[in-house]
């Protein structure tokens, strides 16, 4: 587990430092000890979840045996059965929101380009209701409202990046028009390549 948290970490320094705005390369601050207490914390958040699941779990498993036999009603079987299920993947949900928006918010947060600072202000709260809305709507659409639930999620995350920065970004862009080459562009033309973002 330790190996994998270390490789996430390096996967995400070998990601930002390797990319570039203009001549600005970009740095990134965080420690791989932020990802292990990331993680660490969500071993603590399941044990007490767990242990809040399993209370809950104990006590609708009473009140289901306290009918004569589930057997007798299907109702109440059904219930036994279907309502454990939906609550184990509320928590299962919960510690996947739990992750993204922490590794996500400690990326952004630490990645720096030429003075120029990323910020994420994902909510954890927030972050959940919309994971959970957008799953129970795609549940009940059949998967038709993905679309939309990806549009809502990506405007979410978008409403919550921002760029601080003490120079404006064309002199971190323009320092690199005036050093570089049209040799490039002329050799992708006489091939014929097209490059469009």
């Amino acid at each position: 587990m330790f190996a994998r948290l270390y490789s996430l970490a390096g996967g995400a320094d070998m990601f930002v430092t390797r990319s570039r705005f203009g001549v600005g390369q970009f740095d990134f601050t965080a420690k791989p000890r932020e990802f292990y207490n990331i993680y660490l914390g969500l071993i603590f958040l399941s044990i007490a979840i767990g242990f809040f699941a399993f209370l809950v779990f104990l006590g609708f498993g009473a009140i289901v045996s306290s009918f004569d036999s589930p057997t007798s009603s299907p109702v109440v079987a059904t219930i036994g059965a279907v309502v454990p299920m939906f609550i184990s993947f509320a928590i299962y949900l919960f510690f996947y929101v739990f992750v993204q928006v922490n590794i996500r918010n400690l990326v952004f947060n630490n990645t720096v380009v030429s003075n120029t600072y990323l910020e994420s202000t994902l909510q954890l709260g927030e972050m959940y209701r919309l994971y959970l809305m957008n799953t129970i709507a795609m549940v009940c659409s059949m998967g038709l409202l993905t679309p939309w639930a990806m549009v809502r999620l990506a405007r979410y995350r978008a409403e919550h990046t921002s760029l601080k920065s003490t120079q404006k970004l064309e002199k971190i862009d323009s320092r690199n028009s005036r050093d570089g080459s049209a040799v490039g562009e002329e050799v992708g033309e006489m091939f014929d390549v097209g490059v469009g973002i």
